[in-house]
């Protein structure tokens, strides 16, 4: 059996952080990513990394670690960094949770590592969203796309399978869209569905190849709509990661965390649901304030609050690193929210007491 999760995890995305060769220090405040956040007592015990991601998007080029050197290698360098990230997330008692693909960096090239060896065409008027998609999320066991995607695998697996803290997670709002037009037909979008989940299970059955089986795993899909009931009914998980679009319709929060609630306990009684509001309205930079859309402090106090009064994780989507200035109100509604909502933990004597 793998580690026991934590009763409530309490997250924080932190995608660039592996690319980050001071993992979030300054000049001006010598603690890394972890110390900070456990010397300002803030309740965090989880981060989440992005691996095929683009680091330059939160990192400056002067402290950035790429995935993929020059001659679309793997950066041993980058190995090392995420090597010491997980020690320094275990010194502090928070897990780490490794995110392995990413949906964006398919959709978008912004989004991708530099130097990548994939050769995904983003040109305009190159290939389609869809047909990139079907391409990089292929099940077919020769594809060369595949076996770059074990070389990484094996790779970051190697460099943390002793690591005590690591859940693992397949990819990031994994999902199948992009126009259907003639020309990317068939198969359809069921099919298609079909083929990005039998990709999630040999992706995970590779993975326990590599590093055990007796890992965590989760994963994050796309929502109700698109691919969520598929990918949770089969690909095998330790608890369930929803994001924005999966727990919040049209401000009505409530209501929708606690139907995500149902949902989950549907697909796998007993799993652990975080609600991850990866998805809200990003922060608007041409303020001098950088005010949020949607993130303010009294949102995120309510949706905290909900999702831990149902007994539920959360995990916030704020910048890296977490000491800007513009996430201090959200890092302290986290907080609020945690503290106003005491985790219950039943005694001996109360649970005997309940059961005479």
């Amino acid at each position: 059996m793998p580690f026991q999760l934590p009763a409530r995890l309490i997250g924080f995305n932190a995608f660039g952080l592996a690319s980050d060769n001071r993992l979030g220090a300054t000049n001006s405040d010598k603690r890394n990513f972890f110390q900070y956040l456990d010397e300002e007592n803030y309740p965090f015990n989880l981060v989440k990394v992005v691996i095929f991601s683009n680091g330059l998007n939160e990192v400056t080029p002067d402290r950035f670690v790429p995935l993929y050197q020059q001659d679309k290698t793997i950066n041993q360098a980058f190995l090392e960094n995420l090597s010491t990230l997980a020690d320094e997330a275990h010194k502090k008692n928070f897990l780490v949770q490794v995110c392995l693909f990413h949906y964006h960096a398919i959709q978008d090239q912004g989004q991708a590592p530099p130097h990548n060896p994939f050769g995904i065409n983003y040109e305009a008027g190159g290939v389609a969203l869809r047909k990139r998609l079907r391409d990089f999320f292929t099940p077919a066991g020769g594809d060369p796309n595949k076996t770059l995607q074990k070389q990484l695998i094996t790779a970051v697996g190697n460099k943390l399978k002793k690591k005590p803290n690591i859940i693992w997670e397949l990819c990031n709002e994994v999902r199948m869209d992009g126009a259907l037009v003639p020309a990317n037909t068939p198969p359809t979008q069921v099919q298609d569905n079909w083929n990005l989940t039998t990709w999630m299970q040999q992706t995970e059955n590779f993975l326990k190849q590599t590093v055990g089986s007796d890992i965590h795993v989760c994963t994050s899909s796309g929502t109700l709509a698109q691919n969520e009931k598929i990918t949770c009914e089969n690909v095998p998980t330790t608890h369930f990661d929803f994001h924005f679009g999966q727990w919040n319709e049209d401000g009505n929060y409530r209501q929708f965390i606690k139907y995500a609630k149902e949902r989950a306990a549907a697909y796998a009684p007993g799993h652990l649901l975080v609600c991850n509001d990866d998805g809200a309205k990003e922060v608007n930079e041409n303020t001098p304030t950088h005010e949020w859309f949607e993130r303010t402090e009294g949102n995120l106090k309510n949706w905290a609050g909900t999702a831990f009064e149902m007994g539920l994780g959360y995990m916030l989507k704020a910048t890296y690193p977490a000491k800007l200035p513009w996430n201090l109100h959200a890092m302290r509604a986290i907080k609020f929210a945690h503290e106003t909502h005491p985790l219950f933990v039943p005694t001996a004597a109360a649970e005997a007491k309940t059961a005479g």
